[in-house]
């Protein structure tokens, strides 16, 4: 993905004002993990938040 291609997958415009950015659970790799220290020299703890299986609320699609 090229560096503007982000701005086709927003349905709203971005103000700036961090409200939709808090408390939002986003999933990463491994592979983000390691770019994110990489790219912020900050440690995975400083970022990285580990859920327990009673904590996340999955949809299920399956039933049919």
């Amino acid at each position: 993905m090229t560096a503007p291609d982000w701005h086709r997958y927003l349905n709203f415009r971005c103000t700036g004002c961090g409200n939709c950015c808090r408390n939002t659970v986003v999933c990463i790799t491994d592979g983000d993990i390691r770019r994110i220290v990489e790219g912020t020299g900050k440690s995975p703890r400083d970022f990285v938040c580990f859920y327990t299986h009673d904590e996340v609320a999955v949809a299920r699609d399956d039933q049919l």
